[in-house]
């Protein structure tokens, strides 16, 4: 994210905020696409794993504002994408190397004991 702040100090984009406001809404749409918005209220309400949300964000298409040739407020060095699928790799990358920790454990029992208590006819 440091990089798409630089590189709009950079390309002297200053001002408005028409740029942000885009990739704002365009985040927005690609996380309702996800299930990811509104913000979930309780970690049960995620009926994904871990690295499906990663893999669904680096999915996501942001928009940006249309290039102006031959303008230095060209679009063209605005990296907002190319460093969010950066962090979200790096942040896959934690994940493959941790694999399921104590805190994982315990909320798999959890989970466990809820469908064991439901019985079968709820599994099916």
């Amino acid at each position: 994210m440091r990089e798409w702040d630089n590189s709009r100090k950079r390309l002297k984009i200053t001002g408005g905020n028409e740029c942000d406001t885009l990739v704002l809404g365009s985040l927005i749409k690609g996380l309702k696409g996800l299930g990811l918005w509104p913000v979930p209220a309780t970690p049960d309400e995620v009926n994904t794993s871990v690295m499906a949300v990663l893999d669904g964000l680096l999915s996501l298409h942001c928009f940006a504002l249309a290039d102006k040739s031959g303008s230095e407020s060209s679009h063209e060095g605005c990296k907002f994408t190319t460093s969010l699928n950066a962090s979200i790799q790096i942040i896959k990358e934690g994940v493959i190397a941790w694999g399921v920790d104590e805190s994982h454990r315990k909320h798999m029992r959890a989970q466990g004991k809820k469908l064991a208590s439901a019985g079968p006819a709820r599994l099916t």
